[in-house]
């Protein structure tokens, strides 16, 4: 069956000699592995820059019944992407939103509400707009909120504590817990560098204690040095 839908990209990765691997987010089918052939050639209609982090795209696929491996046809970008070259903490920023979704959401699992999410970052991203130091903190929390455990709901609840207990320093803890009253006051935005820093790594832990399958965030090394 040939479908035309949009989709956002979250990670590519070379599968063979002329063949890649790409995972997009689409609304209404959730994440699809597709292949593409040849993107590196001059000839391919799906080029490499289609495949970057976060790019948008119009899509047409090729999907058939029991297949986990679906063929990408043709694609168009609805985005310039032109931050990947010209702002480097945005690169670095879409880097991490789309290896954090990628590693949060499963093939199979449909949720529109987290295609829109990730729609409006990739059109923040792809404007003029500056981000401030708290934008990645801020997307954790939005999207543990769409995934249904945001930690703000009860900071007494038993799947909070039972995180926190795994938290060996106490200043982590109560960094959590302060982190966690200043974002339900509106006032996020009063930690220091080190501070988000931490708490980046605290907010992935509470992602992954909730989905014991996800896998670590490595485009977090990235964030951390170009916002240093």
């Amino acid at each position: 069956m040939l479908i035309k839908t949009t989709g956002i990209v979250l990670r590519t990765y070379k599968y063979a000699d002329n063949k890649c691997l790409v995972h997009i987010l689409t609304p209404d089918n959730g994440k699809i592995t597709y292949a593409v052939y040849a993107p590196q050639s001059k000839r391919s209609k799906i080029h490499n820059n289609m495949l970057q982090p976060l790019t948008m795209l119009e899509i047409e696929a090729e999907h058939k019944p029991n297949r986990t491996i679906q063929q990408l046809k043709e694609a168009r970008a609805l985005t310039s992407g032109e931050y990947l070259l010209k702002e480097p903490a945005k690169m670095a920023m879409a880097m991490f939103i789309a290896e954090t979704t990628d590693a949060c959401i499963y093939e199979g699992h449909t949720d529109p509400s987290v295609f829109e999410k990730l729609e409006n970052t990739v059109r923040f991203l792809d404007s003029a707009n500056r981000m401030d130091s708290h934008f990645a903190i801020r997307f954790l929390m939005e999207l543990s909120d769409i995934l249904g455990f945001n930690p703000t709901y009860d900071s007494e609840s038993l799947i909070l504590n039972s995180y926190l207990d795994t938290i060996a320093n106490s200043g982590q803890r109560q960094l959590f817990l302060d982190f966690l009253t200043a974002y339900k006051s509106g006032k996020p935005n009063i930690f220091s560098h080190s501070q988000r820093r931490e708490l980046l790594h605290l907010l992935l832990g509470f992602l992954k204690f909730n989905l014991p399958d996800m896998l670590d965030v490595k485009a977090v090394e990235v964030l951390e040095e170009v916002f240093e």
